[in-house]
């Protein structure tokens, strides 16, 4: 079983990797790191036994990784030597995400918009009891995000009609001189 190109938090994560010039029955351990710029290092240690190492990542694990685009590589080692025999892409997705851009754009912009419709009705943006308090994002901060998902939400409807081959909506306005 090859690694996954798509993980989701707060799951199981599970495969395989046989490797034949570097077997656990020969003294060699493997883990796979994870990098993405400006997020934290993900390290996966792994199980071997005869030629094949086994990620077993349970959700109490991957609840603690956070969401993005990353490169991994897998290195082993013998305690003396480490070498990176392997290397690929994996994307860590949230726990509500879809793996679809624009379904989850079009989600996050909904919520948001929910959020602001509540608010401008009179929802309370902080309250207090006893010694918890709670304070919600301002109106103009609600405007923002909803904004910037409908920006979002519109990029990726246009890569989208674009990649089908369908016009774009955008209006294009030209000056001849």
């Amino acid at each position: 079983m090859a690694e996954p190109t798509k993980v989701r938090i707060n799951t199981t994560v599970y495969w395989t990797k046989d490797v034949n010039e570097y077997k656990p029955a020969d003294g060699w351990t493997a883990s796979y790191v994870l990098n993405a710029s400006g997020l934290s290092t993900i390290t996966i240690a792994t199980t071997g036994s005869g030629s094949r190492y086994t990620v077993d990542a349970k959700p109490a694990t991957t609840g603690a990784w956070t969401a993005g685009k990353y490169v991994w590589y897998l290195k082993v080692t013998d305690g003396t030597d480490v070498f990176e025999i392997d290397s690929g892409t994996i994307e860590i997705l949230a726990e509500n995400a879809t793996g679809d851009d624009l379904l989850d754009a079009r989600a996050y912009l909904e919520q948001a918009e929910l959020e602001l419709k509540e608010r401008s009705t009179g929802k309370a943006s902080s309250y207090s009891i006893k010694d918890r308090s709670l304070t919600r994002a301002s109106v103009e901060d609600l405007m923002k995000i909803v904004t910037y998902w409908r920006r979002r939400v519109n990029a990726l409807e246009d890569a989208e009609r674009a990649r089908k081959g369908i016009k774009s909506k955008k209006i294009t306005y030209a000056r001849f001189r």
